[in-house]
């Protein structure tokens, strides 16, 4: 989001969403990807907390 319009269009589309609405094969599928996907990791992702202070030189004490 890089424009008011676009911050605009998001608020609408997320006024029209509903919680609870996919149906159970829509929440496996979700499920399968996500299995799929976590297969394919070799390394694990680092969090951003402790990738961050290393990336901008800060030293923890």
């Amino acid at each position: 989001m890089s424009t008011m319009e676009q911050v605009i269009e998001n608020l609408k589309t997320a006024e029209n969403g509903n919680v609870h609405t996919l149906t159970d094969n829509e929440l496996n599928l979700f499920d399968k990807v996500k299995e799929i996907y976590n297969e394919r990791i070799h390394v694990p992702c680092t969090p951003a907390i402790i990738a961050c202070p290393v990336k901008m030189g800060w030293i923890f004490r």
